[in-house]
């Protein structure tokens, strides 16, 4: 026969709250484990937002410099005449400095025509929406070299995108004999490529 093991009720009231304490330690290691991961997912989240902000604002500082960048062309390109609603004056004024630069005097001017330029394909709106102010240009020079040094005069000065398409050099077939022995008669045809600014809309 088995022994039948009988408790007293001390003994029955220690079992007792010795397996609420078990039950009520178990509960509170869950609930502290539920909540030490949800600590580490909040603070994963932090970090992946701390780290989507830096990268959007390495972007942001990578995009403001580009932007500063680009403003600095334009104010550069506004300046060299490139973009300008005044081009006609900016190539006289360009022949007139050319001239005072390279020491070439008598330079005359014909403005022979203007013509839209492209230097994009097709399917590339960049580089389109050019004009090209087309000039015939004529001066007496005393060798080759007055000539290149006017021209490189007028590649440098504030009147957008020079480009040479034709230069002759002749003896002058009148005048007297000493004119005829000591100059030649420079023709140029160049033109100056520019490029319209773009308004505001709602803008005159």
């Amino acid at each position: 026969m088995s022994a039948r093991i009988r408790l007293s009720p001390p003994d029955v009231l220690a079992t007792l709250a010795l397996l609420a304490a078990t039950g009520l330690a178990c509960a509170v290691a869950a609930y502290t484990h539920m909540r030490w991961q949800q600590s580490v997912r909040s603070i994963d989240a932090a970090r992946t937002s701390l780290t989507a902000l830096r990268e959007r604002e390495l972007a942001l500082d990578a995009e403001q410099a580009r932007y500063g960048r680009l403003e600095d062309a334009l104010v550069r390109l506004r300046e060299h005449g490139f973009i300008t609603d005044r081009a006609r004056v900016r190539w006289i004024d360009a022949v007139r400095a050319a001239e005072q630069t390279s020491g070439l005097e008598g330079v005359e001017y014909q403005a022979i025509g203007e013509r839209a330029v492209n230097f994009a394909p097709a399917d590339d709106a960049v580089g389109t929406g050019l004009t090209e102010y087309l000039v015939r240009l004529q001066a007496p020079v005393l060798h080759e070299g007055h000539l290149l040094d006017f021209l490189d005069a007028l590649r440098a000065g504030p009147a957008g995108i020079l480009r040479l398409h034709a230069c002759t050099l002749e003896r002058p077939r009148t005048g007297s004999a000493a004119a005829q022995s000591t100059h030649l008669q420079a023709s140029c045809d160049v033109g100056w490529v520019t490029a319209a600014p773009v308004r505001e809309t709602g803008s005159p």
